[in-house]
């Protein structure tokens, strides 16, 4: 049997070059291998409401109709981030009142303000008296979000 001070001092003494026996030598496995392809995967955009006003695409910051928007098409609307289609929507620090909804968005299933086809958060502000959406007095009645 075979020291570790002799063995030590073979090996050193030959500088890289180490003397191998069967029990030093390592395994030679052979292994394939192999990519895998995964489903696509987005993170959730986080889109900002900046602006209490009706409307898509007004030019005065992003409304919730332009955030829904952005979700719904994968786009990007009015300024906001690129919708991913699994979405969460939240309004902006301070922000605080009421939107007067008026424009009727879907008939599919009876009149609706919006139409929500993929997974969708929306979070409201956390400071009082925080938003309310109120369906304007001036058109017929309908309800806010149509979901499928």
């Amino acid at each position: 049997m075979l020291s570790w001070t002799r063995w030590l001092g073979e090996t050193v003494g030959r500088g890289n070059r180490c003397r191998r026996r069967s029990w030093y030598r390592p395994s030679r496995l052979k292994v394939q291998l192999e990519l895998e392809t995964l489903e696509e995967r987005q993170a959730p955009a986080v889109i900002t409401v900046t602006t209490l006003a009706e409307g898509l695409n007004t030019g005065n910051g992003v409304t919730l109709r332009d955030a829904i928007q952005a979700s719904e098409t994968h786009t990007s609307v009015d300024g906001s981030a690129v919708g991913t289609g699994n979405d969460i929507i939240q309004f902006a620090s301070g922000l605080t009142g009421t939107t007067h909804l008026s424009i009727i968005g879907d008939n599919s299933f009876g009149p609706s303000a919006f139409l929500i086809n993929d997974a969708l958060t929306v979070q409201g502000p956390t400071a009082s008296p925080g938003v309310t959406l109120q369906r304007d007095s001036t058109v017929a009645a309908f309800r806010f979000f149509t979901c499928r």
